[in-house]
C-alpha cells in the first residue's frame, strides 16, 4: 500500500499531518472542476470546519474572492486567519441577503435547504459542489430525506446537463491525494486539530 502514504510536509507535526488528508483532499476535489480559480467568486458554506477551512485557503491561494457562512464567533477566524473576504453570520441573516452578486462556485458542506437556497446564487456557467453529507437526512428524517436527496440530485444533474450550472456530487477519492502536494505548495497552513487520540 505504498501509494496510500505520503511524506509529512516539513514543519507539520504528526498530529497535524494526520488531521489534514481527508479534509484537504475533499476540499481540493470539490474545487478542482472549477480550477483555476483566479478572479472567480466562491461561496463556501461552513467555512470554519475542517473541509471548509481548506476550501477557503485553496480558493484564496488561487486568487478567488471568497465568502463563507459561519457563526459570529468564527467570523474573525475565517477572515483574519483563513483569508475569507466576507463572513456571513448565519445566526443573524440569511446568506442569500448578503450575496448581492452571482457566484462562480458554491461549495456546500451542509445540504438540506442550503442547497436549494444556494442554486439561484450561481451564474449560469457556475459550479455547485455538493460534498457528500447528511443534510437532507438531518432535516427531513431517515425516510423522507433520502427520497428528497435523490429527487434533487436527479433534477440538478439534468438541469446542469441542459442549461447549467454544473452540479457535482463530491465523495473524497483516494486518487485526489495528489491535491495534498498542491495544498502544501500554495501555503494552506491553517490546520484545525482539536483533539488527538492514542491508538493501541
Amino acid at each position: 500500500h505504498e501509494d496510500s502514504v505520503l511524506p509529512i510536509p516539513e514543519g507539520w507535526s504528526f498530529n497535524e499531518a494526520a488531521a489534514v488528508p481527508l479534509a484537504a483532499m475533499t476540499a481540493w476535489q470539490a474545487l478542482q472542476p472549477s480550477m483555476p480559480l483566479q478572479g472567480k467568486r466562491v461561496l463556501v458554506h461552513a467555512g470554519a470546519g475542517g473541509v471548509g477551512s481548506f476550501a477557503i485557503q485553496i480558493a484564496k491561494a488561487q486568487g478567488a474572492w471568497v465568502a463563507t457562512t459561519c457563526s459570529g464567533k468564527n467570523a474573525a477566524f475565517v477572515t483574519e486567519s483563513l483569508g475569507a473576504d466576507l463572513a456571513i453570520d448565519y445566526t443573524k441573516q440569511k446568506f442569500e441577503e448578503a450575496c448581492t452578486e452571482p457566484y462562480d462556485v458554491v461549495v456546500d458542506l451542509i445540504g438540506g435547504n442550503y442547497e436549494l437556497r444556494s442554486m439561484p446564487l450561481l451564474k449560469r456557467s457556475g459550479h455547485f459542489a455538493n460534498v457528500l453529507n447528511s443534510g437532507f437526512m438531518n432535516q427531513y428524517g431517515a425516510v423522507k430525506g433520502p427520497a428528497l436527496l435523490t429527487y434533487y440530485l436527479a433534477r440538478h444533474m439534468l438541469a446542469s446537463a441542459i442549461t447549467g450550472p454544473r452540479y457535482t456530487f463530491t465523495v473524497m477519492k483516494h486518487q485526489a491525494r495528489h491535491g495534498l502536494t498542491e495544498v502544501r505548495q500554495q501555503g494552506c497552513s491553517q490546520l484545525l486539530c482539536y483533539s488527538s487520540y492514542w491508538v493501541h
